[in-house]
Order: structure tokens, then C-alpha cells, then sequence
């Protein structure tokens, strides 16, 4: 019995087969880090808190992921960096559904339950690859993206408990129904097909997109959407995929691409908004000063096509420009910048929020630290030490004597 062929790195697979799976993952990387940005829209303005809770988790987790698929670039010969931020909007890979901002909170929902789906899919066929480091790579992000689907699919359920939620539901489902069979490819694509023959992925695109309707159908059919069916225990799509226009490199069926509002200018329209300008004023020029690095900690000199901009103004009106500036800046505050370090040091240590009673000791220990140089360590000692942190540690130590003693 002849052992199957295992890849380690790019360079063992065929030139045809490297090409292919290059194209693939920059597409699934492309996908995750726009849907991130996506979610991230909705993290203020979702319907409900734990929405808003579940967006930030999701924004993050898609990110992670781009960010772990884009690095493995580098072993096909391209530059991680340039494929995040240094690229024109037309060169993304990304499908059309990405191109702009959710408008709504169904359209994000349709985002959420039929596009991630379909990239979750995707990845699944990729479990077992012989393409070893794709193979060790899928497992943690599927645990991950179990919770995405949990979370449209209860949304679904709540949306489509009532006519509105159905119909405003079914307006924002179709289109993106249609884009998300449509990604897969047409049933005979080639490319597909040689991924699955090399054992890069287990299926082609008629087995792909079959696996993603008996994931989705059941769902959006549970509230009568109307764009699956069931004949014989197999779903199908109710809509037909138009391919006129269809790119299998890029996966889109029209031109285009993302808009290519930068970082930066996401920033400050988010900053406009009184609800959030408050926060945001104290928080987004630290970030902005720190722009040079990119998200795994690279130093870059542009954003995209565009030079970085890391000049700002500090909540206090002192203007900087870039991480130096910040960090003088920090140095010029030492006693502010301690005095919260040890809150949420102390935070941690006592494991709940920190009370108007707990601020004299925190004072405290950050007046006697300063004699130490405000080493790490005289603030630790100084917690260890505190009357909040002792008066707990007795606190454990009689809850657990009490939990101990026998009952009578």
C-alpha cells in the first residue's frame, strides 16, 4: 500500500498545485480579515449588548485568522505585510458581499450565517490536507468559528419569529444567498477539482457547496425564507448562480473590491459620533501614534498605497508624532500612567472592580513605588501587601474553612 504524499512546506508541492493553493488561501485570507472589519462596524451598533459582545469576539477571531493565513504566504514567495495593507482595493480577493459595509442588521446576519459558513466550509475540506501546515492550522480556527454559527443561527430564529423580522430578513438573504452558492464556483471548475485530486481538499465545488446547504438550508428554511429546498433528504438552492462575469482566481462575479477607507478615516468618522467621542478622544490618539506598526508588530511606512500618518494630539492637547513622541509623552506622566497600571494590576489581583475604598491604598502603594523607581516589582509587592488584597486572602482562606468543616 503506497503511502500518501505529505507537503511541509510550499516548496515540496508541484509548481501547477503551489500556484493553485497560493491563489486559495490569499483568497480565504482576504475574506476573513474584510468580514472582521465587518463585524467590527456592528460591535456599537448592534441590536442587543451581547450582539455587540459577539461582534467584537467575531471581529477578532476573523482577523486572527487572516492574519494566520496571510503569514503563511511567505512560504510561497510573497510579502505578508504588503498583501494586509498594501494593496489597492481592486486587488482583494474578496467576495462582493464584502465591498461595503453591512447597511443593517440583517444584511450583517446574512454575513454572519451564510458567508461565514461558507469559509468555515471551506476550511473543513482543508482538516485533512497533505498540505501539512494548513492541516495543523484548521482545527483551532473551526472550535472558534462553531460559535458564529451558534450565534446567526439564533438570531435567525429571533428575527424570524415575527412577519417583520421574516420579511426584512428575506430582502437582505437573497442577495447574499445567491453571492455565497455563486463562491464556490460552477460544478466542473478545474481548479477545484485538482485541489481535491492532490488531497489539498477533500471536496470540489459541486461537494463544497453541497456540505455548506445542508449546513445553512435547514436554518434559513426553519423561518420560510424560501431559498432552499429538500427533495430526498438533499437540499438545494432555489436560486441558480448567474455566471456571467464569474473569475475562479478571485472568486467574484463582478469587478471591484473593498472601499478604501483607511484605518485612520474609520477612525475618525467612529470619533464623530458623541455616543462614542468621549472614549474614543483618550484611546484612538495612543493608537494612532503607533501606526507604523502593523497588526503582527511590523514596522511599515505605508498604509496601503498611502504614507502613515502618526501624528495626533493627546487627550490633554499635547501633539505627537509616532511611538517616540508617545513614549515621552508616557515618561512625562509617570504618576498617571503607574497610578492606572497598579488599578488594573490590583483589579486583577483582587478579582473584581476596583471601589472609591480601594483608591487611598492604590495611592498608596504608588507613593511608596516611586521610591523603588516605579519597578514592576514594588507595585506587586505593594498589591501583596495591600489591606484590600490580605483582608480577601482571609476571606478565601474562611470560606474555604467553612466549605470544609463536616457536616453535623
Amino acid at each position: 500500500m503506497t503511502e500518501e504524499v505529505k507537503y511541509t512546506k510550499a516548496a515540496d508541492l508541484p509548481e501547477e498545485l503551489r500556484e493553485h493553493l497560493g491563489a486559495l488561501i490569499l483568497v480565504l485570507a482576504d475574506n476573513k480579515r474584510l468580514l472582521g472589519m465587518r463585524y467590527s462596524d456592528w460591535i456599537l451598533g448592534a441590536p442587543a449588548l451581547e450582539a455587540g459582545i459577539a461582534c467584537s469576539a467575531m471581529a477578532q477571531d476573523e482577523w486572527g485568522h487572516g492574519r494566520i493565513f496571510y503569514a503563511m504566504l511567505r512560504d510561497f514567495g510573497q510579502d505578508p505585510n504588503r498583501l494586509e495593507h498594501e494593496r489597492e482595493s481592486s486587488e482583494y480577493r474578496s467576495i462582493e458581499l464584502l465591498d461595503g459595509p453591512a447597511e443593517d442588521w440583517t444584511e450583517l446576519l446574512a454575513l454572519n450565517l451564510l458567508l461565514d459558513s461558507a469559509l468555515s466550509v471551506q476550511f473543513e475540506a482543508m482538516a485533512d490536507s497533505r498540505f501539512e501546515p494548513v492541516h495543523y492550522k484548521v482545527s483551532k480556527l473551526l472550535d472558534e468559528e462553531r460559535f458564529h454559527f451558534e450565534h446567526g443561527r439564533g438570531w435567525v430564529a429571533r428575527l424570524g419569529s415575527t412577519e417583520a423580522g421574516r420579511e426584512a430578513m428575506q430582502k437582505a438573504f437573497a442577495p447574499a444567498w445567491e453571492a455565497c452558492v455563486r463562491w464556490f464556483g460552477p460544478d466542473d471548475d478545474g481548479v477545484a477539482r485538482r485541489l481535491r485530486d492532490a488531497g489539498i481538499t477533500d471536496k470540489d465545488a459541486a461537494g463544497l457547496r453541497a456540505r455548506w446547504l445542508e449546513r445553512v438550508a435547514p436554518v434559513v428554511e426553519s423561518v420560510g425564507l424560501g431559498l432552499a429546498e429538500a427533495s430526498n433528504g438533499t437540499w438545494r438552492s432555489s436560486v441558480e448562480p448567474a455566471w456571467d462575469g464569474w473569475d475562479s482566481d478571485v472568486r467574484r462575479g463582478r469587478e471591484g473590491g473593498p472601499d478604501a477607507e483607511t484605518l485612520r478615516l474609520r477612525l475618525e468618522r467612529h470619533r464623530s459620533d458623541p455616543a462614542c467621542a468621549s472614549c474614543h478622544a483618550l484611546i484612538d490618539p495612543i493608537g494612532l501614534a503607533l501606526e507604523n506598526f502593523d497588526l503582527i508588530g511590523e514596522w511599515r511606512d505605508t498604509d496601503g498605497r498611502e504614507p502613515v500618518d502618526a501624528t495626533t494630539t493627546l487627550w490633554d492637547g499635547t501633539e505627537i508624532d509616532g511611538p517616540i513622541e508617545l513614549r515621552q509623552a508616557l515618561l512625562d506622566r509617570q504618576e498617571l500612567f503607574v497610578t492606572h497600571a497598579t488599578e488594573k494590576l490590583m483589579t486583577y489581583a483582587l478579582g473584581r472592580p476596583l471601589e472609591a475604598t480601594d483608591m487611598p491604598f492604590v495611592r498608596e502603594i504608588v507613593r511608596d513605588a516611586k521610591d523603588d523607581g516605579y519597578r514592576f516589582s514594588a507595585l506587586v509587592l505593594g498589591i501583596v501587601d495591600s489591606v484590600p488584597f490580605l483582608m480577601r486572602q482571609k476571606a478565601v482562606e474562611s470560606t474555604e474553612v467553612a466549605a470544609a468543616r463536616p457536616e453535623e
